[in-house]
């Protein structure tokens, strides 16, 4: 793969992630400051903790995908 298919490839994934976390906050906006800190009797509980453990995630894929592209752009083989 080259480079410039490997940031075509994060491209398209990257907007399809942020399009797909608008929608997850669009839903999310109408349930209100309440239900949205609520304690959920299920894996790390309230929804407002699930979304903090997404953003997270999403810190540390992105930080990856950064130091996959430096590799690319210096032409290193993984």
């Amino acid at each position: 793969m080259t480079t410039l298919e490997f940031i075509e490839i994060v491209r398209t994934m990257i907007d399809y992630h942020i399009t797909s976390n608008q929608q997850l906050w669009q839903a999310i906006e109408p349930l209100g400051a309440e239900l949205f800190v609520a304690d959920i009797p299920y894996s790390i509980g309230s929804i407002h903790n699930h979304m903090v453990h997404l953003m997270r995630v999403d810190r540390v894929w992105l930080h990856g995908y950064k130091a996959i592209l430096v590799i690319c752009l210096l032409g290193l083989n993984l």
